[in-house]
């Protein structure tokens, strides 16, 4: 009985105890320390105050003491070996086996605190994980089940009342959902219990959002391979409809990145991020694809810009021409020559003339400063299909202005090039015109006179005869 008293006491200094226990193990302490009998008083409090054991559990434990006391008081009781049996037994079983865990009471008393406001002292991971770790140490793990269940059920009355979405939420429902989080960041029963709980499973149907299951898988993307098969469906709908929001595309990205997802799940997955991110284009989408960084996003993405570049209206087209200017090198370097040649065709043909984007004519007046490489990607396409780059048709003149002005007056000697073999009249007079005084332009200048010079010129035909007169 004395491992019972102290278990009791450690139960009621743990910070998770409810008044009562703490009120009933003062009272026993005080009868210990008065040499007093306390046993049947903390029998009573290990099963009401507690709930560490069982009523039927309180019973055993109260026929142990009756048969202690007709054993060691004058009574006649001669002991069997069954009774001995009985008493070391269930003393082992009930009590001395026992972790000091609370019942349902602890269940209670984790609710009670969890709308505080100081519930969890920190909000980054290590201390929502040692938060949840010591108010769970109080609670045996038969009970973690319990908690899950009146957690969602907060979780639920909050939506109710509040209307509540992921992006405003109430102390109570942050909270909840931050204890939720600290279980499945838990190894063993804890996590256990959340995935595998049919009423964690209802909240991918609750809320307007239904964002709740989602900032709680940030904490564990596997919980996808826990949950049943139509839960791990549902949860997936809810990422192809939410990819523009932050939880969603965050729990998208692991989910790609640790293979979890597989076959036509990843395509479902892609199909909806091309149509929510490149189909319902924002100045939000270069930083979205970037954030989910799938080479299979980014090329739509790619593709998509280049032709927004290109816009008639120019907004779209400075703000596409923008965002190529801002990228990061390595993502710049992802676009491939072919996109970035079709680029600097697109600044030049709305960055010239009396109505231009105004981000284009920037370029074209001062260079293309972080994306100057892209002028190699136009060379390196010239050299590999030049019909290509013609059938662009970009402002000549323009683009010769823009290479010009990013110090490569040599690739404008290669976009001449292009043209050696043409007749005069498919020749870009304009750019002509723009570079005919320029020293590095000679040689295809020479060029040029020696290729009309090598061209017969053509008399009239005639029309009979077929032949050339």
């Amino acid at each position: 009985m004395n491992d019972l008293r102290a278990k009791l006491g450690e139960l009621a200094a743990s910070g998770g105890a409810p008044p009562a226990l703490k009120i009933s193990v003062s009272s026993i302490e005080t009868r210990f320390k008065n040499q007093d009998v306390y046993e049947r008083e903390a029998i009573a409090a290990a099963e009401s105050d507690a709930q560490l054991i069982t009523p039927a559990e309180a019973k055993s434990l109260r026929g142990v003491l009756d048969v202690r006391n007709l054993c060691a008081h004058p009574s006649g009781h001669q002991g069997s070996p069954e009774e001995a049996r009985f008493v070391i037994t269930t003393m082992i079983d009930v009590v001395m086996a026992r972790p000091p865990v609370l019942g349902m009471v602890g269940v209670t008393q984790i609710m009670s605190r969890l709308g505080s406001s100081t519930f969890f002292p920190k909000s980054d991971k290590a201390s929502r994980q040692a938060t949840v770790a010591a108010e769970l140490a109080a609670v045996h793990s038969s009970l973690f089940a319990a908690v899950v269940v009146k957690i969602v059920e907060v979780i639920e009355q909050e939506i109710a009342v509040t209307g509540a979405t992921a992006a405003n939420l109430s102390v109570l429902h942050n909270n909840a959902l931050q204890f939720l989080k600290g279980m499945v960041s838990a190894a063993g029963e804890a996590r256990d219990a959340v995935w595998g709980s049919k009423r964690f499973a209802g909240l991918v149907h609750v809320g307007a959002d239904r964002l709740d299951v989602i900032v709680v898988l940030l904490a564990d993307v596997t919980g996808l391979s826990a949950v049943d098969p139509l839960t791990r469906a549902r949860i997936l709908q809810i990422l192809r409809s939410n990819l523009r929001t932050k939880p969603c595309r965050k729990v998208a990205a692991m989910a790609v990145s640790s293979g979890i997802l597989v076959g036509s799940e990843l395509d479902d997955l892609y199909n909806a991020a091309i149509g929510s991110m490149i189909g319902q284009w924002t100045d939000a989408t270069p930083s979205e694809v970037t954030e989910l960084g799938w080479a299979r996003l980014e090329n739509a993405f790619f593709d998509a810009l280049v032709e927004r570049c290109g816009s008639g209206t120019f907004v779209v087209a400075n703000a596409a021409i923008d965002a190529v200017q801002g990228m990061a090198e390595d993502q710049a370097g992802r676009m491939g020559d072919a996109r970035l040649a079709k680029y600097l065709v697109q600044v030049s043909r709305v960055g010239y003339g009396n109505y231009s984007a105004r981000s284009a004519a920037s370029l074209i007046a001062s260079g293309l400063g972080a994306r100057v490489a892209a002028v190699d990607a136009l060379v390196r396409e010239c050299e590999r299909d030049a019909s290509s780059v013609k059938e662009q048709r970009p402002s000549w003149e323009a683009l010769g202005r823009l290479l010009s002005a990013s110090k490569r007056r040599d690739a404008v000697v290669v976009l001449l090039s292009l043209f050696v073999n043409e007749p005069p009249s498919r020749r870009p007079l304009d750019l002509l015109n723009f570079v005919s005084e320029w020293p590095e332009c000679r040689e295809v200048m020479a060029r040029f006179l020696q290729s009309d010079a090598a061209t017969p010129v053509a008399s009239s035909q005639n029309a009979d005869s077929g032949e050339v007169g």
